[in-house]
């Protein structure tokens, strides 16, 4: 059956999550750097005051050029106890954005485990960049995002989730088996964000934008800046300056609340606060 958290775990988890994200603020406010609540962390702003209920991670979003800032910037200015990952500094790290980690804890779902990444409970911080006008070049940037997060996920992960609603999903898998044993021995992470932040650099032209980390999703200008303020968990935060238009694009009518069967959550096989103790170790599949 499909594991769940125990009882209080889930809101101490979230109160670690929240001590991230408001040390982030601060560097961003400190900083001068743009930020914004991102996908399901704004919609928990604006459906939810905080968290939504089952969601276990945090999501925020960075214009690139802030985004390249808050990577040289955030090493020194995050106070201690939280530190800065990529996957050039960080064994077995298949995303191809920041996570920011609180120190000492641990939070290893499946993949992780696979991966062999000694992933901390986190925040992810995401790059969004502006598109060029010609659609031709956009669909090529939003196929070639696309193929490099999945090679860097199928360098370290031959047995990734796949929803069980994919077509051929046995087929799927099998593709991912048999991928994985070439990406890992025929690619370089450093070559795949390499060639990941080449994208990231294509210049646009500063009307619509798109996250490269999920690129099917494109959002005007002026429905992302200049950022509004919520409230979150008691804390006024940056979120997207049309959020009901930016939701919309992400969730269509997503004041609808997901079956609970569709609530999807990254729940850990490990989850360690600091103390060496997994407090997951009693639950089940």
């Amino acid at each position: 059956m499909k594991r769940g958290y125990p009882a209080g775990v889930l809101k101490r988890l979230h109160e670690v999550e929240l001590d991230i994200l408001l040390a982030i603020d601060k560097v961003c406010e400190d900083n001068d750097l743009t930020y914004f609540l991102d996908s399901g962390t704004a919609l928990g702003a604006v459906r939810h005051g905080g968290f939504i209920p089952w969601d276990d991670d945090v999501d925020i979003g960075l214009p690139l050029d802030d985004y390249r800032r808050f990577l040289k910037i955030a090493p020194d200015a995050l106070p201690r106890g939280f530190s800065v990952h990529t996957a050039l500094n960080t064994e077995g790290l298949a995303s191809l954005w920041v996570k920011v980690f609180a120190d000492g804890t641990r939070f290893i779902d499946n993949d992780m485990m696979e991966a062999g990444c000694n992933q901390g409970i986190f925040v992810d911080v995401f790059p969004y960049c502006s598109l060029p006008k010609d659609e031709s070049e956009v669909k090529n940037l939003v196929r070639q995002a696309t193929k490099l997060q999945r090679m860097s996920y199928l360098h370290f992960i031959e047995h990734p989730k796949v929803p069980r609603t994919t077509p051929f999903r046995p087929l799927v898998q099998l593709g991912c088996v048999v991928t994985h044993f070439f990406a890992a021995r025929l690619t370089s992470i450093d070559k795949i964000a390499h060639d990941f932040d080449d994208i990231l650099s294509v210049p646009g032209d500063g009307r619509r934008w798109y996250d490269p980390c999920y690129g099917s999703f494109v959002f005007d200008n002026d429905d992302l800046f200049p950022m509004v303020r919520l409230d979150f968990e008691g804390h006024s935060l940056p979120v997207p300056a049309n959020c009901d238009a930016y939701l919309k694009v992400l969730y269509g009518d997503y004041n609808q609340l997901p079956s609970e069967e569709d609530r999807y959550t990254h729940t850990p096989i490990i989850l360690d606060f600091g103390e060496s103790v997994n407090v997951m170790k009693d639950t089940e599949e």
